[in-house]
């Protein structure tokens, strides 16, 4: 048992480390219905949440590079 939480916690360490280096694609993949895979669907839902508030931001920061958005509006669009 505890030799099967150092792996899933290892797994879970990756996730992040990617994460933090904005691959957002990696994904825990467990089967666990108990704490650990809660605290892996939580993982995955931050990564889906943070994949999408960078792309939009990135998008934003495009449009008002074209001058597709207004200075003005800026904030706005943040």
């Amino acid at each position: 048992m505890l030799l099967q939480l150092a792996v899933i916690f290892d797994i879970l360490t990756d996730q992040a480390k990617s994460m933090a280096d904005l691959n957002f694609e990696t994904r825990y993949t467990g089967n666990e219905t108990n704490e650990i895979g809660e605290l892996g669907e939580s993982f995955n839902k931050m990564a889906d949440e943070l994949e999408k508030t960078i792309d939009s931001k990135r998008n934003k920061d495009l449009l008002m590079s074209y001058g597709l958005i207004p200075m003005k509006d800026r904030q706005d669009a943040l």
